[in-house]
């Protein structure tokens, strides 16, 4: 059937808190994807004319910042980067959460969650162990607790073979 031909997923999750910069299992799901022709949407990744990436000396250099209490500084690098991230949101078919552990804080990443759930996007959320209340109140249905599982499922969404409400999964023909 190759329903996700031309669409497009947000890859959301820890940045801050993770040690490989949160690229691994998105490499992992653009593999996974692209060959069907999902376009995965790498906040780790430029994405747009002109963009710069969100990289560890760049997100230590503000860590550094904040500390000595420049927040302006800050404000100044983050405020682009969470422009561009929100931007992606609109622009996606699907969402993809993936938090790792659910005990990561993850402030930007709930942040598009929450734009991306009053859209009424279709959410996909990984995650080890049990989702926090208010994300089991937020969100319906699509929970996995790896990645190969939410590929698994998207796998079978492309192909038919995983029923999906319509009215959430808003695909162009």
């Amino acid at each position: 059937m190759n329903l996700l031909k031309n669409t497009k997923a947000y890859t959301a999750g820890p940045l801050e808190a993770t040690s490989d910069n949160g690229g691994e299992w998105r490499d992992k799901l653009k593999e996974a994807l692209e060959p069907i022709g999902v376009r995965v949407l790498d906040p780790t990744k430029p994405m747009f004319v002109g963009d710069l990436p969100e990289t560890e000396d760049r997100r230590q250099k503000c860590l550094d910042k904040r500390d000595e209490g420049d927040y302006e500084y800050v404000r100044s690098i983050f405020k682009p980067i969470i422009a561009r991230d929100l931007c992606c949101v609109d622009f996606c078919s699907f969402f993809i959460v993936n938090f790792i552990d659910y005990k990561i804080p993850t402030w930007g990443t709930m942040h598009e969650l929450v734009v991306a759930t009053q859209q009424k996007k279709p959410i996909i959320v990984i995650g080890k162990g049990d989702p926090p209340l208010w994300i089991l109140g937020l969100l319906e249905g699509c929970f996995f607790q790896t990645l190969d599982e939410a590929i698994g499922y998207l796998k079978g969404v492309d192909n038919g073979n995983v029923h999906i409400d319509t009215h959430k999964w808003k695909i162009l023909l």
